[in-house]
């Protein structure tokens, strides 16, 4: 029997990230070992849809339906402080999270757009990837109007990474060492 503790479908592969690039002590089955690892670095997680309905049993984003966003989870950091957000997809960082309701209900936040893209380009560079297969971007650097920042980065879909990794600017490289060296940019990132 397999135990279901978030991102529980069988192809998706965000807990042996997880393994991989964090914890290389986690199983995949174990909740208890799960749970302490994120508590010893720090880390929370939420969803971003708070509640929605489903069509059938489809796991698919595209089937979900009657969607009320998670927005209240957000905490201001303050003057010097930094808040890091990892996000299973652009599509969750760019239409679920960061969408228009959510600067309507958070006015004290704006994006550094300037700093958002250098940032994104530095990855691709360390990649040998290539911008301008980007069309949405998959890092931004939220200013805090205290003067703290949030930054949000983007995995590729856990469900199928590699349909979409060219948004990630994958142009030539092997598909799988273009994802691993993402990845290990995207967690070092993460828990520094």
């Amino acid at each position: 029997m397999t135990l279901i503790f978030f991102f529980g479908s069988n192809i998706n592969r965000f807990w042996k990230w997880y393994q991989e690039f964090v914890d290389d002590q986690i199983t995949e089955t174990n909740i208890t070992c799960i749970t302490k690892s994120l508590e010893n670095n720090s880390i929370g997680i939420t969803d971003v849809i708070f509640s929605c309905s489903r069509k059938d049993k489809s796991a698919s984003d595209k089937h979900l339906t009657n969607k009320i966003y998670n927005h209240q989870f957000f905490v201001y950091p303050s003057k010097g402080e930094s808040l890091k957000i990892l996000c299973t997809s652009k599509g969750v960082m760019n239409e679920m999270l960061l969408n228009n309701h959510f600067f309507k209900l958070h006015p004290l936040l704006k994006i550094n757009v300037v700093h958002s893209k250098d940032f994104q380009n530095r990855i691709i560079k360390k990649l040998k990837g290539d911008s301008n297969q980007i069309k949405n971007p998959f890092y931004k650097l939220i200013e805090v109007e205290s003067g703290g920042q949030i930054e949000c980065l983007a995995l590729p879909s856990p469900g199928s990474p590699y349909r979409k990794l060219t948004a990630f600017g994958l142009s030539s490289e092997d598909s799988n060492s273009y994802l691993n060296n993402y990845l290990q940019i995207v967690f070092d990132w993460f828990i520094t």
